[in-house]
């Protein structure tokens, strides 16, 4: 058990390091677009492109080549520009590439949500340095936790305010034992 000095040192430590860094701290926005694609037949799918009003380039959906899109609807739902339409592909979607053009002008992320006919549902972030999603004929249990643990450290090592956040945990906790235990 540390001292109480040692303790209440790094509490002052923590405080003057917070007040320092909270000058700069800012709540990054979080509006991504979101891409839904449902398989409603044999190589037939609806899609939604879901995107926020207030970006200054709109990122756009593109599916591949070998897909006839029929005719869209675009609404205003809240902050965001809902655009639905119905997609052939022949040959379906899997094995080929959905992407989402655009992405590094807008500085902004695409969820992308795959649902096959009687399958669930695949989920994908696409970035701007990885803007498509090639559609597995199926993905593995494995492969999804994978994709999960991979985006859950990047997420935290991304900004320093969340590694703070886990520091102030700790401090409260009082030891790593008791933060892991709760």
């Amino acid at each position: 058990m540390p001292s109480p000095w040692y303790r209440n040192g790094l509490y002052v430590a923590s405080a003057v390091l917070c007040s320092l860094y909270s000058a700069s701290a800012m709540a990054h926005k979080l509006a991504p677009s979101l891409l839904e694609i449902e398989e409603v037949g044999k190589g037939t799918y609806e899609v939604v492109w879901r995107t926020p009003v207030d970006t200054r380039t709109f990122p756009e959906p593109v599916l591949p080549a070998s897909c006839v899109e029929g005719p869209s609807t675009a609404v205003v739902v809240g902050s965001a520009i809902e655009r639905r339409w119905r997609a052939d592909c022949a040959g379906g979607l899997q094995g080929r590439a959905v992407e989402v053009a655009l992405l590094a002008e807008s500085r902004t992320v695409a969820m992308l949500l795959f649902s096959p006919a009687g399958e669930a549902v695949q989920r994908k972030i696409l970035t701007p340095e990885a803007p498509s999603y090639v559609v597995p004929e199926r993905r593995s249990a494995e492969s999804v936790f994978r994709d999960y643990i991979r985006l859950g450290i990047e997420h935290i090592l991304i900004g320093a305010d969340h590694l703070l956040l886990v520091l102030g945990l700790l401090f409260l906790a009082g030891s790593f034992g008791t933060l892991v235990k709760t």
